[in-house]
């Protein structure tokens, strides 16, 4: 049995059980169905002659308890920060270093993938929270997101998506926070997502920028977007300048690895064939059409401002910023499943349907046959091209 077969039947039953369950429920629905649907991770492996970054990570961790035997826990931790690739990440290097205390590789894996699953879950709860959505049509999104997404990406690549789920989750935290332990949590979340994997560094720079127009613009602030806007599709025509820049600003020697290693992906490659196939291209590449629609779609029904005060501007910085990685595969993808992940608010209002009223019937119908086709039509394309490589 393959890794898409037991994860399709769990998503399945995920709705079914979901659409029984009462509304003061969901939080504990939430926790044990995301346990549910993290346990694939747990015995997850790649078919032979088929590579994963998942082996890579399982050396890293038999290396580490080989080191722990020879000098102790201690000697672990200083092999994976002195001598492992990940030397000049620290919180990396510990967080590996952590699960070295278990006695087999899966619990990494395993307990990766849940905290994933939890932040989105916890996403999902403070969205529906702020808008006042029904516990249903939060189910529902969960099970689009997740059909949609790749969550085999997430268990072998560890970082990458968790630091862009804990983003997502810490953006919505600090634009709705009503009490300062909101805030602090949320800049923790972006801390560690800069530490965590370095392509989030670009994403919190982001944040930063809004704030500092938010604090420092007074006037034509329709033009300061527009014009971060027109920088970040076309970003890539000057690249270098943007390089040597942060070179000079990261002078601490962690900040400057951090810097160095997201130069692998701001650089990228010069075609996007480069790094990936043109056929997962051309499907996620479906995915941020349907998001763009979905936005122009939630923009002819709402007015922004039922959106957390800053949401949309960074949203739209983002895609503008997607759209500009187009050339630079290893962005362009993983931005676009950031934007999935941030889409929820929208989502959200446009699955609640009764906000709306009858004279949207035609285009809600559109947009549901879109968000599920879409969905549908990326999970079948990660089985054939990843799940069925999957063996449990």
């Amino acid at each position: 049995m393959n890794f898409g077969m037991v994860y399709a039947v769990l998503l399945v039953l995920f709705l079914i059980f979901g659409y029984i369950f009462k509304e003061n429920d969901l939080k504990h629905y939430f926790l044990i169905s995301d346990i549910l649907l993290a346990l694939p991770a747990y015995v997850a492996n790649p078919m032979n002659g088929v590579y994963f970054d998942t082996v890579r990570f399982q050396y890293i961790l038999d290396q580490i308890r080989d080191a722990n035997l020879i000098s102790g826990l201690s000697g672990g931790l200083n092999w994976v920060l002195n001598y492992s690739e990940y030397a000049a990440e620290p919180v990396v290097a510990v967080y590996i270093w952590i699960f070295s205390f278990f006695k087999n590789n899966e619990m990494f894996f395993f307990i990766t993938t849940l905290l994933f699953l939890i932040f989105l879950s916890h996403l999902l709860l403070k969205v529906g929270k702020y808008f006042q959505v029904s516990h249903w049509n939060l189910i529902l999104i969960q099970f689009v997101i997740l059909t949609t997404f790749n969550l085999f990406y997430q268990i072998e690549g560890i970082r990458n998506f968790l630091a862009f789920m804990i983003f997502a989750w810490a953006i919505f935290t600090d634009l709705t926070a009503t009490q300062k332990h909101e805030k602090v949590e949320a800049i923790i979340a972006y801390i560690f997502c800069m530490f965590f994997h370095p392509i989030a560094i670009v994403f919190v720079l982001f944040r930063l920028l809004l704030a500092l127009k938010n604090k420092f613009v007074f006037f034509g602030n329709h033009i300061f977007d527009v014009v971060v806007m027109v920088i970040l599709l076309t970003y890539n025509h000057f690249l270098s300048s943007i390089i040597n820049l942060l070179a000079q600003i990261s002078e601490l020697p962690m900040m400057s690895s951090l810097f160095s290693k997201s130069q692998n992906y701001v650089y990228g490659q010069t075609e996007f064939s480069a790094s990936t196939g043109r056929a997962e291209v051309s499907f996620t590449s479906m995915v941020f059409v349907a998001l763009i629609v979905e936005l122009l779609l939630f923009l002819s029904l709402y007015k922004d401002t039922v959106l957390p005060k800053g949401y949309l501007t960074l949203y739209l910085y983002i895609i503008a910023f997607t759209i500009g990685s187009f050339m630079n595969s290893q962005i362009y993808l993983r931005a676009i499943m950031l934007l999935l992940f941030m889409s929820a608010p929208l989502k959200a209002l446009l699955f609640s349907t009764e906000r709306l009223k009858d004279r949207t019937v035609y285009l809600m119908f559109f947009y549901n046959l879109m968000t599920y086709a879409t969905a549908f039509v990326l999970f079948g394309y990660w089985y054939v091209a990843v799940y069925q490589t999957v063996v449990l």
